[in-house]
């Protein structure tokens, strides 16, 4: 019987000293992040109490966070250091079952901030700008988002039967809304249409033409590699004419369009790019359908030096008929730095029997801010 309750005595004993050691045992639990908020992985994590000598180390997982579990009643002090980051500490105190969580910022040291920078600054020099001009066809690249905005402009000259025509503004306002979007604006040229020599003295006109707004979302970057069959970096651009010009220029109706934008890395010299698009155009407050194709090759013939063939066409240019049109153009641009370049090019129609251009030739810029 004795025995039976010294048994008893040291089960009760035991269950005992387990209570009280699971009521003695704490948790504490946190998240790791920089100065933005964005989450720290594989940071180290150390919880140490010197009086005690307590030491215990742990890493954060892909969301930042870390715990320690089964933890005595103590004031503790917590470490967390990360490579570029200053080392970070703070004191912790359990005194109850209650989870213990915190949240620790981390800030970048200066030399890491020093690296951040001269590898921005490296970026804008490997990434110099690209322009959907001087040739017809767009790019599927959008303007970074760490600018703020990229201006085109140039000046045009037309031939077009016994009417010669000029171009002053072409402006084009590119503005990255989102690491893939930019918003386009279409400012109105000045247009100066004038009878050639043998033309009728009436055919003369100026004023400013449509505005355009739009936008390029870019789909695909490419697949990094060079050749033909390789994955083509990609776009889409959407849009439409407002009829803000003058009376000699002015559609009433909007022209809606949409526009496929291909390109691919031939080589480190050249690239072939191409555009499929669709118009919904008006001509004298008439409608009709559109569809375009463009087939364009860059070569950089120097750091700087630059300069592309191209073919373009139309399957219907005006209302009142259904013939078609086709061009060509060539040209060169000059890269003054990496966020200012020059054009130029000329063009020619092939043999079209319709009010397109026989003949065109401009120049033109290109800004990044």
């Amino acid at each position: 019987m004795l025995k039976i309750r010294c048994l008893r005595l040291l089960i009760v004993l035991a269950m005992c000293a387990a209570g009280a050691f699971a009521q003695s045992a704490g948790i504490v639990r946190g998240r790791v992040a920089d100065a933005s908020g964005a989450a720290v992985d594989r940071a180290k994590v150390r919880l140490e109490n010197v009086r005690r000598g307590f030491n215990q180390e742990t890493t954060t997982n892909d969301e930042g966070r870390f715990q320690f579990s089964n933890l005595p009643f103590e004031t503790y002090t917590l470490i967390v250091s990360q490579s570029g980051f200053a080392e970070v500490s703070k004191q912790i105190g359990l005194r109850s079952t209650v989870l213990a969580e915190t949240e620790i910022s981390l800030a970048p040291t200066a030399a890491s901030e020093r690296e951040t920078k001269l590898s921005l600054r490296q970026t804008d020099e490997e990434e110099p700008i690209i322009t959907d001009r001087p040739d017809f066809t767009e790019s599927p690249q959008t303007v970074p988002r760490r600018f703020k905005a990229q201006i085109e402009s140039g000046l045009t000259f037309a031939r077009v039967g016994k009417v010669k025509e000029t171009s002053l503004g072409e402006v084009l306002v590119r503005v990255p809304v989102a690491e893939r979007v930019e918003l386009r604006f279409g400012v109105p040229n000045y247009v100066f249409v004038r009878a050639a020599s043998g033309g009728h003295p009436d055919d003369r006109a100026t004023g400013f033409d449509d505005a355009f707004f739009g936008a390029k979302i870019a789909l695909s970057e490419g697949a990094g590699e060079t050749g033909l069959f390789k994955k083509p970096a990609a776009a889409l651009l959407i849009g439409t004419s407002l009829p803000t010009g003058a009376r000699a220029f002015r559609e009433d109706n909007l022209q809606p369009e949409a526009v496929l934008a291909l390109s691919v890395d031939l080589s480190e010299r050249f690239a072939l790019s191409s555009n499929v698009g669709y118009v919904r155009a008006s001509d004298g407050g008439e409608r009709f359908n559109q569809v375009f194709g463009t087939l364009s090759l860059g070569a950089g013939l120097s750091k700087r030096v630059g300069a592309y063939l191209e073919v373009y066409g139309f399957t219907r240019v005006e209302a009142a008929t259904r013939q078609s049109a086709r061009f060509a153009n060539g040209g060169v641009t000059f890269l003054v730095n990496k966020n200012f370049q020059l054009d130029a090019r000329v063009g020619v129609g092939l043999g079209n029997n319709i009010s397109g251009p026989d003949y065109f030739f401009g120049f033109g810029f290109a800004r990044r801010f």
